[in-house]
């Protein structure tokens, strides 16, 4: 009711501010409508919530840019995939491609699964034939929320 009220002395004062700044003349004539206009509008606008307890003008709206979440998670689906290929050069398992799968589109972005290509790998730093299956999982399951068997490795 304050915040009314505030509003109705302010835009007197703005009113009578720009009468007396103002020359005499057809501008001056057209503020003073827009002002009666805006004085009006503030006073009749608590009038709805008087008549009707249940109005209720929410100006809190939540739109959602759906371009900017599909940008947001391809970006980091990208560095999530440099981040792990890159981990696993540093362990010295080399030209491997790391492909994570997600809905992209939706807010939280949720890693469905892992697709390594092992085709081209170069193994170095004594990683062995064996063992370079478990050191990929390992590295991924420490980057990327998923469970060890959506990690598909394949090649």
């Amino acid at each position: 009711m304050s915040g009314w009220l505030l509003n109705i002395i302010g835009i007197i004062f703005v009113g009578v501010l720009f009468e007396i700044i103002l020359p005499d003349g057809k501008t001056n004539n057209f503020i003073k409508h827009v002002f009666t206009i805006f004085l009006l509008f503030t006073i009749i606008s608590p009038i709805s919530s008087f008549i009707n307890n249940n109005f209720t003008l929410n100006t809190d709206v939540d739109v959602v840019d759906e371009n900017f979440i599909y940008v947001t998670n391809l970006n980091k689906i990208s560095e999530l995939e440099k981040t792990i290929t890159n981990n696993l050069e540093k362990v010295g398992i080399k030209n491997v491609s790391v492909i994570l799968n997600s809905n992209i589109f939706e807010t939280d972005l949720i890693i469905n699964s892992v697709y390594v290509d092992v085709t081209n790998k170069k193994l170095e730093n004594n990683v062995s034939e064996s063992e370079y299956k478990n050191e990929i999982k390992k590295i991924i399951l420490k980057t990327v929320n998923v469970d060890s068997e959506d990690i598909i490795i394949y090649g």
